[in-house]
């Protein structure tokens, strides 16, 4: 059925969270004591942003950017990448079927290809592979920033909903080691991170090393034990050359990731009894960088080198489709540095990748190679003061190579090649109030389906894309003790690209043009030099505009909602330090609420969930020594929901996956 229009979703979705976020918005406290003023004040910590591929002042942004420092991460269990849209508003991260195939949607504009998301993942600079959408967290995170909208002009094909930019702290002059391990009756977790000099005042190194066993959340038929568990195992070590003084600044960066998982489990009506299917898979990443940058006095230019190996060998409900994937990137770039006082500053730079992509299945492998080509820059002229025009283009060639032994011989090269322009204009009403308007695109280039079987009724498509308006707001207020954002968009996308077919043989094709419009917005003060606030709030209408079947069985989804794409998400959270006797530290409880509207699985709109709340809390104690106490809970409620289902097309019914249940834990940290 057609998905009701955003004022009726507004009564039903909203309403009844945003009494909730009134009474328990916030943001949890971070362990380390916050930045205060002469008065004695507590303030928000001053940031400085990478996102648009420079440093900034955030208040400089034109766009929507948001960010999230570590210890707010921590004190609420977010682990993974996969967790982040409980911190985010207007994004919403589920897996499909596996982590390994997560979706991310943003503003509407979902990843329903996996093998190329809407909203892309880089950790430093450096493009993730799309399987690791649900890796741990680095144990060296200094932020993550979360860009909305299209991006195309600065990270090209794919950045349609936006971006997650995952920064770490870089190796550096002093001795540090840090040790986490945590319990729960879902997981087992450990991590220890070592940073020292080898040569003081020229040589860094870390190394970091973690653990994660997640207990499984379904039983089997039989009764026996449960399974749909996972293990992580994940390590780094990187070397940095940064002398004091020294223009260069070079890290070599070396990872290695396994995660063993029966997660690809299925149940029927929301039941947690599995269907008895053999499901597993063995996830093996190697990820190897080069960041290098050179201050030329005024400009830097930095060399970006990234090659990430992944093997994903998998079983999914008895078949065996094992993929191989190798990425190479390059990107140099040139950009000035901020805060010059020039007329015009600029980043402008080249990007390559290769990607090599093989999937088997019985009778039947597929492989494809694409390379793509990219030159873009971007420069913001600074009109007067307070009043900035900015200005982007990127160009981008992909070319697409196929071929497919077996049941189906395909053979068949493509080039595809893009536009990206961007124009923004910024206001600064005054020091603490900057207004802006912007006009940006992105694109996902054409291709060929990755999953090629008999059952295909075509096999190439062509390149969607997306134009988007917006205008929005971005305070700091209060002498540093509030920050509020907020902004309205529109976004149109032309040759919208989705898997269309029966499960679980579907394959790419475009479908028509889908409209998306909202608004969002996020608040993060301090109520008192004690209490800690935020809420966030994500409101999108997101429709196809225009449909056609490309299976040629004659479905019009005209006027229904994509896949993925809840018409609400909000986020509120709560903490308050209480200072204990005798320095022996402090002690911090909070409280968090996740909204999530209802959400179809499928562009027909047949199988979806309704909405639903989670709620979690904790409570932390942190020593001044570095010790830390922190105890949590997780779907405190034990609200049953599901993540991802598909019509089986059997007398079965629906097929669905089911979300994490109540987990109740707690973590030790120690830093030194």
């Amino acid at each position: 059925m057609p998905h009701p229009p955003l004022a009726q979703a507004l009564r039903r979705g909203f309403l009844p969270v945003f009494a909730l976020l009134a009474l328990q918005s916030a943001a949890v406290v971070a362990q380390t004591p916050s930045p205060t003023t002469a008065d004695g004040a507590v303030v928000l910590p001053a940031v400085s942003v990478t996102g648009a591929k420079r440093p900034q002042d955030p208040m400089s942004v034109d766009g929507t950017l948001e960010t999230a420092e570590p210890e707010i991460l921590r004190a609420r269990g977010i682990a993974s990448i996969d967790q982040l849209d409980r911190v985010f508003p207007d994004l919403h991260i589920r897996p499909r079927s596996a982590r390994a195939y997560a979706n991310l949607t943003m503003r509407g504009q979902t990843s329903s290809d996996f093998y190329s998301p809407s909203v892309l993942v880089l950790v430093d600079g450096l493009p993730q592979d799309f399987s690791l959408a649900g890796q741990l967290m680095p144990m060296q995170l200094e932020r993550v920033e979360a860009l909305y909208g299209p991006q195309g002009t600065l990270y090209g094909a794919g950045a349609v909903g936006g971006v997650l930019n995952i920064v770490t702290r870089r190796p550096d002059d002093l001795f540090r080691a840090s040790a986490m391990a945590g319990i729960s009756n879902r997981r087992r977790e450990a991590g220890v991170l070592l940073n020292t000099p080898l040569v003081p005042g020229a040589l860094f190194a870390d190394l970091a090393l973690q653990t994660r066993q997640e207990l499984g959340r379904y039983q089997q038929m039989s009764g026996s034990d449960d399974v749909g568990g996972s293990r992580d195992y994940t390590g780094s070590l990187r070397l940095r050359y940064a002398p004091e003084g020294s223009p260069w600044d070079i890290m070599l960066s070396a990872a290695r990731g396994i995660q063993r998982s029966t997660e690809e489990q299925y149940a029927l009506a929301n039941s947690r009894v599995a269907l008895p299917f053999d499901s597993h898979y063995r996830l093996a990443t190697t990820s190897l960088g080069l960041n290098a940058s050179y201050d030329l006095g005024g400009m830097t230019i930095a060399w970006i080198t990234g090659w990430q190996d992944r093997d994903f060998d998998r079983t999914i409900q008895g078949y065996y489709t094992p993929e191989t994937q190798r990425t190479f990137s390059q990107e140099l770039r040139l950009a000035t540095t901020p805060g010059q006082g020039r007329a015009v500053d600029f980043v402008t730079g080249l990007y390559y990748q290769d990607v090599e992509f093989e999937r088997r299945m019985p009778g039947q492998v597929s492989r494809q190679t694409l390379r793509s080509y990219a030159a873009y820059g971007e420069a913001t002229w600074h009109i007067t003061s307070r009043l900035d025009l900015t200005a982007g283009l990127r160009a981008d060639t992909i070319d697409t190579t196929a071929e497919a032994h077996g049941f189906v011989p395909l053979r068949g090269s493509r080039n595809d090649s893009a536009l990206s322009p961007k124009l923004s204009l910024g206001y600064r009403l005054t020091e603490a109030l900057r207004l802006f308007a912007l006009y940006s695109s992105g694109f996902k280039s054409g291709g060929f389906t990755r999953t090629v079987t008999p059952y295909n009724f075509a096999y190439d498509f062509a390149r969607a894309r997306t134009d988007n308006l917006e205008a929005g707001m971005r305070a700091r207020l209060l002498d540093g003790r509030l920050e509020a954002s907020a902004s309205g968009y529109y976004a149109y996308t032309h040759g919208y690209q989705t898997f269309v077919g029966t499960q679980p043989v579907q394959y790419l094709q475009n479908v028509g043009d889908v409209e998306s419009y909202g608004f969002d917005a996020r608040l993060t003060a301090y109520a008192t030099p004690a209490l800690r606030l935020s809420a966030g709030l994500g409101l999108n209408h997101a429709e196809f505009v225009r449909y056609r079947d490309p299976t040629g069985q004659g479905q019009d989804n005209k006027g229904r909602r994509p896949a993925y794409a809840p018409a609400v998400t909000a986020q509120g959270e709560m903490a308050y330090t209480f200072a204990l006797p005798r320095e022996t530290g402090e002690l911090v409880p909070h409280v968090g609420v996740t909204h999530v509207g209802r959400t179809w699985f499928d562009e027909s709109n047949s199988v979806g969930q309704a909405a639903y709340t989670l709620l979690d809390a904790g409570i932390s104690w942190n020593h001044p020594s570095g010790w830390g106490v922190h105890v949590y809970g997780a779907n405190l409620t034990d609200k049953r929901y599901a993540s991802y289902g598909f019509a089986t097309g059997t007398p079965l019914g629906n097929a669905y996956q089911l979300g994490a249940g109540r987990e109740v834990g707690f973590r030790v940290t120690a830093s030194f």
